[in-house]
């Protein structure tokens, strides 16, 4: 027979409420990607660059982009559940404080033009801010998603050149072994019927990117060891450069049978080269499917333990995180990036420096720099009793994206060739020659408002901080004088000119306030 429970019996039911997550399971798991978008809206000026670069139809590289993205937002949202369960906000001020530095260094490089530097810094700042809502162990969980967001990045450029080389070598080598008759010199292949060249764009390097994403995803989707995963990386980078070699060798081989007269020759091959691509991935599933399946996978994710943070402390959390994510839009959008007053013309060319007598008209093109962008350009003739020296300045009232200092339209040798290059106290020295066979030697500086910049780097990242406070004007001066009767007598007469004239060029006292 059943006793009745004593009247107090109810007091040791366990009835514990359950954990937050298990209330509101979305609200936690919907935290990375939230957080995702919120970077990504924050930081515009980044987002907007890149997909510049991923509509660019003409360089293609990255125009897989867009997809990235989306994947990215998918295994954010996939991870999300995992991640809540280790959910423990940090709250602390040495975190928030960390991203918020990070955000005004963003904002630097947004500011000096570093464009690859402050999309990088866009998914380092979403796991931060991650780091700071859910805690590291939830941010952990997400991290292959930032990391997978850098395959959108146009970092990858740096390895374009060696892809190229290699590139170049394979094919060469295929040519030769198998008989076609084709003469190698540098990235150029020549045939009896016309003449190949091996581009930047023939590296394979949209190849090589995708191989990584698709290798690189399958690893993260099957939780495959982290042995599994390098090996599986290994496999895909090296079928998607085999799919490239494959692609411009047929290519060439085609234009050698049919005297350049095949549809690959003359009207396109970037269907085909995807289509070799295909294949190499499919054999690249067949082979992973047949080798991780015994792989001892990813850990799996934790039990919730019963001490789940509270929507309270999330959005604490998350609130903090967000204005430190945005100190740097924030403190753009209070002090905009202003232009600066121009100066006159004699703090560019100084009027009679001692010793000197000029400036005179310069109708010279053998030396003649390059700067489209700037606000101002002048160029003149300085001379003494026995010597000649050239004098080019460049100046920006701001910069922005496209219009930098340091851009990849600017040249100091102009049309010239560059023969030497070395470093003197007062600035950098090339040896050019120009269309007439003249050489010349050329000496030049950087300068930020009264500040010498040492190097390119160095000249943008002094821009960017000095805009933080103020509205910097930015310009390059240059110095050049042909070898008459040699180089060592130009480089005497440019290093006695400069001396003298330095302390005039933008000198501080005649600035004036720009502030």
């Amino acid at each position: 027979m059943m006793q009745p429970k004593p009247e107090g019996a109810a007091a040791a039911v366990d009835v514990s409420r359950p954990s937050a997550e298990t209330r509101w399971p979305w609200v936690f798991a919907a935290v990375p990607v939230m957080t995702f978008i919120a970077a990504l809206v924050l930081l515009w000026p980044s987002t907007s660059s890149l997909m510049v670069e991923w509509e660019d139809t003409a360089k293609t590289t990255y125009t897989h982009g867009y997809l990235i993205a989306l994947i990215c937002g998918w295994l954010l949202l996939m991870r999300g559940r995992e991640a809540s369960v280790e959910a423990r906000p940090a709250i602390r001020g040495g975190i928030v404080c960390l991203i918020g530095a990070v955000s005004i260094l963003w904002l630097i490089a947004v500011r000096s033009g570093l464009q690859t530097v402050h999309q990088i810094l866009l998914p380092v700042l979403f796991l931060l801010a991650l780091w700071s809502i859910l805690g590291w162990r939830s941010a952990l969980r997400v991290a292959f998603a930032a990391g997978f967001f850098y395959l959108s990045i146009p970092v990858w450029d740096v390895v374009n050149g060696t892809l190229q080389s290699v590139t170049t070598l394979v094919v060469g080598q295929l040519l030769r072994i198998t008989g076609v008759l084709a003469f190698v010199d540098g990235n150029m292949v020549h045939l009896a019927a016309g003449t190949f060249e091996i581009a930047g764009g023939c590296s394979g390097l949209h190849f090589f990117i995708v191989g990584i994403a698709l290798a690189a995803l399958y690893g993260e989707v099957h939780r495959d060891s982290l042995m599994m995963r390098c090996k599986l990386l290994l496999l895909g980078i090296g079928l998607s450069l085999l799919a490239n070699w494959l692609r411009v060798y047929v290519i060439i081989v085609a234009g050698y049978l049919t005297d350049m007269q095949h549809y690959l020759v003359r009207v396109s091959h970037y269907g085909f080269g995807w289509a070799v691509f295909a294949v190499t991935m499919v054999i690249f599933f067949f082979i992973a499917s047949r080798t991780s399946a015994d792989e001892a996978g990813w850990p799996a994710p934790p039990v919730a333990s019963g001490r789940q943070a509270q929507p309270g402390a999330l959005l604490l959390a998350a609130g903090l995180s967000v204005i430190a994510v945005a100190a740097g839009p924030i403190w753009n959008a209070v002090a905009p990036l202003q232009a600066a007053d121009m100066p006159s013309s004699d703090l560019l060319l100084p009027a009679d420096p001692a010793g000197w007598r000029g400036p005179a008209s310069y109708h010279g093109s053998d030396w003649l720099p390059v700067y489209p962008t700037a606000d101002a350009v002048q160029i003149g003739n300085y001379s003494n009793a026995e010597q000649q020296v050239t004098m080019f300045a460049a100046v920006y009232a701001s910069q922005a994206q496209g219009r930098e200092l340091v851009g990849y339209g600017n040249s100091i040798a102009g049309k010239a060739a560059i023969f030497e290059s070395r470093d003197t106290p007062s600035g950098e020295e090339l040896v050019v020659a120009g269309e007439s066979g003249q050489r010349w030697v050329v000496r030049y500086f950087f300068q930020i408002d009264s500040h010498r910049a040492s190097g390119d780097l160095h000249a943008q990242l002094r821009y960017g901080v000095a805009s933080l406070t103020g509205h910097p004007l930015s310009a390059v001066f240059a110095f050049g004088a042909p070898c008459v009767p040699d180089c060592g007598a130009a480089g005497a007469a440019i290093e006695k000119f400069v001396l003298e004239v330095s302390p005039r060029i933008l000198a501080p006292s005649h600035q004036g306030d720009r502030s």
